[in-house]
């Protein structure tokens, strides 16, 4: 609720514990608002799950935006659904971040072709995830200026012919 309310500029402190997300909505938390810090209290572990077939985690689509300290667990599709179809999300952030389970673990949009990048400018520092069949996905792209620092990738051990996952 508190990130539907947010400006541009704000901080969102979200804090520990666990929050289940059922399956009335394809996303269970989107992130549209540019200039925005959504992020863990110091010291407390923020673990988002799906309950119900919930198919995407968390959708990243605002530009300068960053995501900080959250899990996520039992997403069907991915965790974190990243990008935008109508034009190129711009210097996304995503920090200190497990994923746990899903087709991907962190995956772009799918665009219609138009050549336009999905991104431009991502960082994934210190991001886990665990048990997804493809752990990072931009296979539709372009995503420009992708960063990868301190990643961890352990796979489900499932293959889809070839698209890397294997």
């Amino acid at each position: 609720v508190a990130v539907n309310a947010a400006h541009p500029g704000d901080v969102v402190l979200v804090a520990g514990g666990n929050y289940p997300l059922d399956a009335i909505e394809n996303y269970g938390l989107t992130i549209t608002t540019s200039n925005l810090i959504v992020t863990a209290r110091e010291g407390e572990h923020v673990q988002v799950t799906s309950v119900g077939g919930q198919k995407y985690g968390i959708y990243l689509a605002g530009d300068d935006v960053v995501l900080d300290g959250f899990e996520l667990i039992g997403f069907q599709n991915a965790g974190i659904y990243f990008g935008r179809t109508s034009s190129t999300q711009r210097n996304a952030q995503i920090l200190r971040t497990t994923v746990n389970g899903g087709v991907d673990g962190i995956r772009s949009v799918v665009t219609s072709g138009t050549g336009a990048p999905v991104v431009a400018g991502l960082l994934l520092y210190q991001v886990r995830v665990f048990g997804a069949v493809i752990g990072f996905n931009c296979g539709e792209g372009p995503c420009n200026d992708v960063r990868l620092e301190q990643i961890t990738v352990r796979g489900s051990n499932q293959h889809l012919g070839n698209s890397g996952s294997d």
